[in-house]
């Protein structure tokens, strides 16, 4: 698949649901726990955003799977 594929855009999608869904979560009332899976959700977003720059459109998908995953 090439950049800017309806992959990629499906994956941007995905990152910045993910996103928004995280920015909806009130950080400081979470857990220890909770904080932690926070903090790598924003981590895989961040990385998936890199992967896609770097035209690895399975690992940006990967990271954004997993980034949804734990923001829900």
């Amino acid at each position: 698949m090439q950049p800017g594929d309806r992959g990629d855009a499906a994956v941007r999608q995905q990152l910045a649901k993910a996103a928004d869904d995280l920015q909806n979560v009130n950080y400081v009332a979470l857990s220890t726990d909770l904080k932690a899976q926070y903090d790598t959700a924003k981590r895989f977003i961040t990385l998936g955003g890199q992967a896609l720059k770097e035209q690895n459109l399975v690992f940006a998908a990967t990271l954004a799977e997993k980034a949804g995953a734990i923001a829900t």
